[in-house]
C-alpha cells in the first residue's frame, strides 16, 4: 500500500510463525498474492496477518469501520492456540469478520467513542469471537496481556480534554492536567463469555473490571487445602455483607458445579474429579477471583 501503510507489533507463535498487525489509509493493501480493501473512507482500517517462517502469507485480514481503526498488539497464550488482538477504535462501530461491534455505555447501549480501543479474542486463524471496547482510552498506542487463568492486562493512554477520562466499567480515571496524555493499567477477569445483544449483529464481552484498586483485594480470597485429593474450602477475608458465588471449571473452561458462599469459609465438595488442573472463580462483594487448584 502507500499513503502512511504502517505495522505496529509482530509476534511468533510457536511453531515460529510470524503475525503483524498496524494499520492503513491506502485503498488496498498487498502481502504476497493476498490484497484487502479499505472501506473506512479515507481513514485508516486495521490489519492483520499470518505468516510462514519464511515469510510466506498464510492468511491476511482486515478490521474495521468509518474512522480511523488500527491494531496494536497480539498476544498468544501458552498453548499457542488462543490469540488476543488489541488496538485503536475510533469508529462507532467496527467490522471483524461476520461480527458487528459498538462502543458501549454503561448500561450496555450503544455509545460513540472517545479516543477509544477494542479488545478480541479468538484463534490462531485470525476468527475471532469474543469482544470488548473501551470508548475513551487506547487510541494512540496500547498493549495487552493474558495469564494463565485467562485474566486480561492492559496499558495504553487517555486524555482529558473535554471528556471525562478512561472509563473501564464503573470506574473513571481523571487527568491531573487538561489536555494532557496519561497512562493506565488495567486488569480484566478472565472466563469471558459471550452475551447476546438482542439485535442479531454484535458480539460484546461481559468482563468485570478490576482496576487500579486490584492490590488492596487480590490477598481476601484463600484456598485450601491445595492440593487436595476431592473436596477443598474457600475462604474469604473481606466484609460479608451478601452471599457469593464459588464456581468451578475445567481447564476446557466448562463450568462443572456452582455453589453459594453463604459465610466467610465455605467448604466445596467436589465428588469424583479426574485428577489435573482446575480454576475456581469467586465472586463476592463485587469482586471477581480466579485461582488455580490441582486435584490429585
Amino acid at each position: 500500500g502507500w499513503m502512511g501503510d504502517a505495522s505496529y507489533f509482530v509476534a511468533t507463535d510457536g511453531a515460529s510463525n510470524v503475525y503483524v498487525t498496524g494499520g492503513f489509509s491506502a485503498f488496498q493493501l498487498s502481502i504476497g498474492p493476498d490484497t484487502i480493501y479499505n472501506t473506512s473512507e479515507g481513514s485508516y482500517d486495521a490489519f492483520l496477518a499470518k505468516l510462514t517462517p519464511d515469510g510466506d502469507p498464510i492468511w491476511f485480514k482486515k478490521y474495521g469501520g468509518k474512522a480511523d481503526d488500527q491494531g496494536f498488539s497480539i498476544f498468544f497464550d501458552s498453548s499457542y492456540l488462543k490469540m488476543w488482538f488489541s488496538g485503536e477504535m475510533m469508529s462507532n462501530s467496527a467490522i471483524f469478520g461476520a461480527d458487528t461491534i459498538y462502543h458501549q455505555t454503561d448500561t450496555g447501549v450503544h455509545g460513540t467513542n472517545h479516543d477509544g480501543m477494542f479488545i478480541a479474542s479468538g484463534d490462531t486463524l485470525g476468527n475471532f469471537n469474543f469482544f470488548k471496547t473501551l470508548p475513551s482510552g487506547g487510541d494512540d498506542w496500547n498493549g495487552i496481556a493474558a495469564d494463565d487463568v485467562g485474566n486480561i492486562y492492559l496499558c495504553g493512554d487517555y486524555m482529558w480534554g473535554n471528556r471525562p477520562g478512561l472509563i473501564i466499567g464503573k470506574d473513571t480515571l481523571a487527568v491531573e492536567k487538561d489536555d494532557g496524555e496519561n497512562f493506565f493499567v488495567a486488569k480484566l477477569a478472565g472466563l469471558w463469555h459471550r452475551v447476546d445483544t438482542g439485535r442479531g449483529d454484535t458480539t460484546i464481552v461481559d468482563s468485570t473490571v478490576i482496576t487500579h484498586q486490584v492490590k488492596s483485594v487480590e490477598n481476601l480470597i484463600s484456598i485450601y487445602p491445595n492440593p487436595t485429593s476431592n473436596d477443598f474450602t474457600v475462604s474469604y477475608n473481606g466484609s460479608f455483607d451478601d452471599f457469593g458465588n464459588i464456581d468451578l471449571y475445567n481447564m476446557q473452561g466448562q463450568l462443572l458445579l456452582t455453589r453459594k458462599m453463604m459465610q466467610k469459609e465455605t467448604k466445596v465438595i467436589t465428588g469424583s474429579l479426574t485428577p489435573g488442573i482446575y480454576f475456581v472463580k469467586v465472586v463476592i462483594e463485587g469482586n471477581v477471583f480466579v485461582r488455580k487448584i490441582e486435584i490429585y
